[in-house]
């Protein structure tokens, strides 16, 4: 079984070409997944989930 890699909101927001505010707005939109709680301050994606998300886009749908 493959090792599961957790990335920090920085390595995702750099990995989709957006600000990690960008990443936080869409959070609230609904429109992004939510982290993982890995204690008080420390929040992590699932590098495989991020990957499921952006594949679920359609690239020809207009951004919001």
């Amino acid at each position: 079984m493959p090792e599961v890699q957790y990335l920090t909101i920085k390595q995702v927001a750099k990995m989709l070409g957006v600000h990690p505010k960008t990443l936080q707005d869409w959070r609230k939109q609904g429109l992004f997944p939510e982290p993982q709680n890995f204690g008080l301050r420390t929040l992590r994606y699932r590098k495989d989930t991020i990957e499921e998300w952006l594949a679920s886009r359609d690239p020809l749908k207009p951004k919001d």
